[in-house]
């Protein structure tokens, strides 16, 4: 009602004179443009059509409405998103961005839904830098924080027990900063997580036309015109009626961004970054697999058993993109491949994006279904191989397949022989390394600050698959001059605070707000067991939130009272995980945590003579020149583990 009043009010004229039947035409029109433009943005694609099949049917007479003209936003909008050359500004995005302006203009509280990597933020980010471009605008800020990385009481504040002073919360803070007469922005401040009960609920005095904050010390805080209160959540399951109804709601669908438009825009920057020509070939390769093929679609009914985590068509894409970006780390700017040599590296990638979440008899049949595609795939030594046990290689001017073969394995004499300490690598410690590295290093865009490149890596496995033991030979091969090494254990006791105090431990102050690692190193972040942290009534992980805002923002706010609300960036970090297969008593981590990483499975070993084979070798000094030893008690050694595993 609000919306057609203020639209009535614009489209009016005051010399203009109506017949009675055209002012009630004019006013059908209004009041069904209004009814179209304020719900639409609410529903899911799918209901679109049915939506608009309902307002012909109410309204016969009304068989076409323009939408209301937003010349100064929607003449921005293509300019600002030229500007980063990653984004692609498609029909159905383009109108996402007009309905949040849309609902901003007529609510003070505004929440925007969508699945993860549904292109809400950069929604957000792209509306901001319009309005801050148009004259006579204050510009314009976005502040996130998540409400679940931290308690309640760190959220809103509370009396001390010992003093009885009031310690402010981290919202109230910056509520009160965000809300400051002085204030040279219009503020957006976004709630960047879960929603439940506990923490929206004493919300709803800002929501309504109160638009006060009413603290436990009886502090009252208004909203001033400058600011606005931003839910950004993957779904509404533990929100009241009471608070929706507060609020404007704007939907962004998987099928409104697509993930045609991130490979497009990832080509697109790509071809600024390395040349157009290879943009082209990979574009139309990775069109061909997830566009013409369908493979993410194909594969889910040709291949019985699903992935051992669920994972979007869309982060497979992500994932595929970084492990391209990666792959082509060795090849030098401006050198051209033969196109069946780009072709190698969109298929390991996609192999490994792909069918990398795959259990070892999924991964034959995957290879399987490569083969009638007729791509180029290894040459296979053995038909128990599969693309899974090569990787790729750049030499003289050529992409080429390398059967994977662990270094051999040499024992230590400065740490000893201790059998429960002993780490050997094997075929899938080495894969897991080769992957770990191609992720964690791969370019950082140049022409772009803000595109999505992951600097996070999960491994993914069962119990004895060797997840931890191949992430610490991985470390062990650091350099300790600039490369450092911290594992953080989860558990269902492991709270935010105690991850962040974990963190903050290891970083040194450098200048400002920002923290890092002593001497400017790097610091290589190991949670294992990361799906173990308790999951609460409303379904969430709340130390996962932490850990994700951590991946994502690059830091989280302070908690000592005299530093409550500002935000302390962390440096020079990179993160791997490892966590068990979801399913049978073990968690999942939430789809907002796993877009931030890039994911594949550790299977378990086809043999363990090559772990526990050479160690008896050892024992028995079987290498040595002088092991006095005879030929037949060599032999009887040698077979003395598969001898084990027969009588076992």
């Amino acid at each position: 009602m609000r919306t057609a009043g203020n639209t009535k009010r614009k489209e009016s004229k005051p010399d203009q004179v109506m017949t009675p039947e055209k002012k009630e035409f004019f006013e059908e029109f209004l009041l069904m443009r209004s009814l179209r433009d304020m719900n639409m943005s609410k529903l899911v694609f799918d209901d679109i059509a049915l939506f608009e099949g309902l307002l012909r049917d109410i309204f016969p007479r009304q068989t076409s409405a323009e939408k209301v003209d937003h010349a100064e936003v929607e003449t921005r909008i293509p300019v600002i998103m030229k500007k980063r050359p990653e984004l692609i500004n498609t029909p159905s995005f383009f109108l996402k961005i007009i309905q949040v302006y849309e609902t901003t203009e007529v609510r003070h509280g505004v929440m925007l839904l969508g699945m993860s990597a549904s292109g809400k933020t950069t929604i957000l980010n792209v509306l901001t830098e319009v309005l801050s471009d148009i004259p006579g605008r204050l510009p314009y800020k976005i502040i996130k924080m998540n409400p679940k990385a931290i308690t309640d009481k760190e959220m809103y504040g509370v009396k001390s027990d010992i003093s009885d002073d009031w310690i402010p919360g981290v919202f109230s803070t910056l509520w009160q900063k965000c809300n400051s007469r002085s204030s040279k922005y219009n503020i957006w401040l976004t709630c960047d997580g879960p929603v439940d009960t506990i923490w929206i609920e004493s919300l709803n005095t800002v929501l309504d036309d109160n638009k006060i904050l009413t603290l436990a010390n009886g502090e009252r805080i208004p909203m001033t015109d400058q600011c606005k209160l931003l839910f950004e959540v993957e779904n509404l399951n533990n929100a009241s009626p009471a608070t929706v109804s507060r609020c404007g709601q704007v939907y962004v669908s998987e099928n409104d961004l697509g993930y045609t438009a991130i490979y497009n825009g990832w080509c697109q920057l790509r071809a600024l970054e390395r040349n157009q020509d290879e943009a082209n070939i990979l574009k139309k390769l990775i069109k061909k697999f997830f566009d013409d093929w369908k493979i993410c679609q194909t594969l889910d009914k040709v291949i019985k058993n699903p992935n051992v985590v669920e994972v979007t068509v869309t982060l497979k894409v992500i994932n595929t993109l970084s492990m391209v970006n990666g792959l082509m780390k060795s090849v030098p700017v401006g050198t051209k491949l033969s196109d069946q040599d780009y072709e190698k590296v969109v298929t390991y990638a996609i192999a490994w994006s792909v069918g990398g979440l795959y259990e070892a008899v999924e991964r034959f049949q995957f290879h399987e279904y490569l083969q009638t595609k007729g791509l180029p795939l290894p040459l296979n030594k053995k038909e128990s191989e599969t693309i899974f046990d090569y990787y790729i290689q750049y030499e003289e001017g050529k992409i080429e397949y390398k059967l994977v073969t662990p270094e051999k394995w040499k024992p230590s004499p400065e740490k000893g022989f201790k059998f429960s300490q002993l780490l050997l690598p094997t075929l899938d410690s080495w894969r897991a390394e080769y992957l770990v590295n191609t992720i964690l290093q791969q370019p950082k865009p140049v022409h772009s600050s803000t595109a999505f490149i992951q600097n996070a890596v999960l491994l993914v496995g069962g119990s004895g698959t060797a997840k931890t033991s191949s992430v610490i030979m991985w470390s062990t091969k650091f350099d300790s001059s600039v490369e450092l090494f911290k594992r953080v254990n989860f558990s269902s006791a492991t709270s935010p605070g105690l991850f962040q105090a974990s963190i903050e431990q290891e970083c040194d102050n450098k200048m400002g707000k920002d923290y890092g690692p002593p001497q400017n190193k790097k610091l290589y972040v190991f949670i294992d067991d990361m799906s173990m942290p308790f999951i609460n009534k409303w379904g969430d992980q709340v130390t996962l939130e932490i850990v994700r805002q951590l991946v994502e923002q690059g830091g989280f706010y302070w908690l000592d009272k005299a530093q409550r609300g500002n935000f302390k960036n962390i440096r020079n970090l990179s993160f791997v995980g490892a966590m068990g297969h979801p399913g049978g008593g073990r968690n999942d981590i939430p789809n907002r945590l796993k877009r931030q990483f890039f994911m594949f499975n550790m299977i378990l070993p086809l043999s363990i003579e090559a772990i526990y084979g050479p160690i008896i070798r050892f024992q028995f000094r079987l290498d040595a020149k002088n092991s006095g030893l005879s030929d037949e008690v060599k032999k009887v050694i040698e077979n003395l583990t598969s001898a084990t595993i027969k009588l076992w």
